[in-house]
């Protein structure tokens, strides 16, 4: 990718999974198509359970949090999915594989019959397939509460291998953790002003309280790199090698006064607390195409104006060599009335830029990124050129409709 101007998604939605066309991407002076290769849209009834596990995998609970996962704080409903983070102590007999023996040593426990009480609950859910190279793109919501430990991140099972698309608290509400985890660590190359070593990743500040509304982030994971988007924006760029394919995880979570993201809950947190999630849509990169296909769809939150961004756009985290050409993200949604709707998430220059469709009986020309656009296409139109004005910068692609 290296310098991505901007990226525009064609997307046509059934019920269930996304029935996508192609994504584009800037990148210098040319567009590169993607294509929709998997995801859920959590509109069925209940879980699909081929594409999902729905637990944490290896245990049920977590004993230094306090924690359990129960597959009922998983709730699929009007096409959201919604992971719950309940008060609710609950006594499990464990396994061996479930032990903490660290923990025990440390805390001093004894326990009987290998019973253990834990105070929290809340839902977890995996892809069974493992996930590699592409871009990745949740919407999402979360509530207020301190202790609250929303996520959505990569494991495979190898030791210390991680990449976090985001870890949220309910206490930083203007704030997101990303971070990567290496088996011979992820920080080295990296240091200050005064050329100091530091840890890479962090909590990054944005503008609006994240319970506000709901908010999109991308995740696009790279050969040699991986870059995070939050509501188009650029937020993070990460310069290293993850080769190894990894499962993808969404859950909620509590944290624990002197334990992994730390402070806990406290009186004033209430229960039960929901992340809840619209959709995961996966995106992989495919060869050029100078026309691409259009056809009718039904894109589920067209009409959606993400307005929170990044505060803070330096630092270790954001490179700007790496992000100084990134504008913008692009949607297009053709319905089957011969309505196309227009929806930017990110920015363009407001006033320098515009976004131009014209073909034999249509053009139409749109510079303001405010508010969706609405385009009545004339009956018999079959083919459209799409020009984007950036300042002095032009670029184009023909989309053909099929109607």
């Amino acid at each position: 990718m290296k310098k991505s101007i901007f990226l525009l998604m064609l997307v046509s939605l059934f019920t269930g999974r996304a029935k996508a066309q192609v994504l584009l991407k800037l990148y210098n002076d040319t567009l590169y198509n993607y294509e929709y290769a998997g995801g859920d849209e959590f509109n069925a009834p209940k879980l699909d359970e081929t594409y999902w596990l729905n637990g944490l995998g290896w245990t049920r609970v977590l004993m230094s949090q306090d924690l359990s996962f129960n597959p009922n704080n998983v709730v699929q409903k009007d096409g959201l999915i919604r992971f719950i983070a309940k008060k609710q102590d609950s006594l499990y007999t464990l396994g061996v594989y479930e032990m903490d023996s660290a923990l025990i040593k440390r805390k001093n426990l004894s326990l009987d019959s290998n019973r253990f009480l834990v105070n929290y609950s809340a839902g977890c859910i995996i892809s069974k397939a493992k996930m590699h190279y592409g871009l990745y793109e949740l919407r999402f919501k979360v509530e207020e509460g301190r202790g609250v430990w929303p996520a959505f991140w990569f494991y495979g099972g190898n030791e210390n291998e991680e990449i976090d698309g985001f870890e949220l608290k309910g206490e930083k509400r203007k704030q997101i953790h990303v971070d990567t985890h290496c088996p011979m660590g992820c920080d080295r190359g990296y240091t200050d002003k005064f050329s100091f070593s530091k840890n890479w990743g962090g909590w990054l500040p944005v503008k609006e309280p994240l319970d506000d509304a709901f908010n999109l982030m991308h995740l696009e994971w790279e050969a040699e790199q991986i870059n995070w988007y939050f509501n188009g924006y650029p937020l993070a760029y990460f310069k290293g090698r993850f080769p190894n394919p990894m499962n993808l995880y969404l859950n909620t979570s509590v944290a624990k006064d002197g334990e992994a993201f730390k402070p806990g809950p406290d009186q004033n947190t209430r229960w039960p607390n929901t992340y809840s999630v619209d959709y995961i849509r996966i995106w992989k990169a495919n060869k050029m195409n100078d026309t691409i296909q259009l056809k009718p769809g039904a894109l589920d939150d067209t009409d959606t104006v993400y307005t929170n961004t990044p505060a803070k756009k330096k630092g270790l985290t954001y490179k700007k060599s790496e992000f100084s050409a990134s504008k913008a993200f692009v949607y297009l949604c053709l319905d089957s009335l011969n309505t196309l709707t227009i929806k930017l998430s990110g920015k363009l220059n407001q006033g320098k830029s515009s976004i131009r469709l014209h073909g034999e009986k249509t053009d139409v020309t749109w510079s303001d990124f405010s508010k969706p656009n609405k385009i009545e296409i004339k009956p018999g139109e079959k083919l459209l050129r799409l020009e984007i004005m950036d300042g002095k910068k032009k670029y184009s692609k023909y989309l053909r409709l099929t109607f």
